[in-house]
């Protein structure tokens, strides 16, 4: 019986060879982060200096911490009872006295003065302003004058906030400019009490209404509209 055939080798595949790794890059160190440095703790004169000198700077870019105002809103405040207010409000205004002093200072047409400040009997005023704040919305911040545990203390002793806490008063003066924050402050206020709030101050009679709008007014009494130091 014939041998069955022996079936031919099959040659091996070739191997492959080894494709060399690439070098792993080495990680370049990152440089060093320049420390911010420390801003010098002011004392209470020199950080009253410096607001004053912010706020100056920011009316002479004619940055007033305005809303847009609401097309139509010129009509409503050309209403006799809107022109009134405007104009009791720069009257107010008009008649603050001692207005160097390094405090702000606030009016109302026929009361008393107020000063800045929770000393003394001021600080009535004051905590019944942070209490009506954070009821309407306002949102204060930390201030490195504040007392310990009592965050918000330094900005709610602003006397515009004094003049008008636990009362309903819709007119004001300020010796200086209303501050951004003040400005939120008597916005929430509008809102919350559904009445339009008008404070005068250097630059004009601000207005604030319910629907949240803020326009500034010039002077009608022809009061000096000079930044007050």
């Amino acid at each position: 019986m014939p041998e069955a055939p022996i079936a031919e080798a099959v040659p091996e595949a070739p191997i492959a060879e080894a494709v060399p790794e690439a070098p792993i890059a080495e990680a370049v160190p990152e440089a060093p982060k320049a420390e911010a440095a420390e801003e010098p703790e002011l004392t209470p004169e020199e950080e009253l200096r410096r607001l004053i000198a912010d706020q100056a700077a920011d009316q002479a870019r004619g940055d007033v911490g305005l809303t847009d105002v609401e097309p139509g809103l010129d009509n409503i405040l050309n209403l006799p009872e809107f022109q009134s207010a405007i104009a009791d409000a720069s009257d107010a205004f008009a008649r603050l006295q001692n207005i160097e002093s390094p405090k702000n200072i606030a009016g109302t047409p026929g009361g008393e003065p107020a000063t800045s400040g929770w000393s003394g009997d001021k600080i009535g005023a004051t905590e019944q302003a942070g209490v009506e704040g954070a009821e309407a919305g306002h949102e204060t911040a930390p201030h490195p004058f504040d007392p310990p545990d009592a965050e918000g203390m330094y900005e709610n002793s602003h006397s515009e906030r004094q003049k008008a806490a636990g009362t309903s008063d819709q007119i004001f003066a300020s010796s200086k400019v209303m501050c951004p924050t003040c400005q939120d402050w008597f916005s929430q206020r509008a809102g919350l009490e559904a009445m339009p709030q008008f404070i005068g101050d250097p630059s004009g009679v601000h207005v604030f209404m319910p629907n949240g709008s803020h326009s500034l007014i010039p002077h009608p009494s022809g009061a000096e509209t000079m930044f007050r130091r």
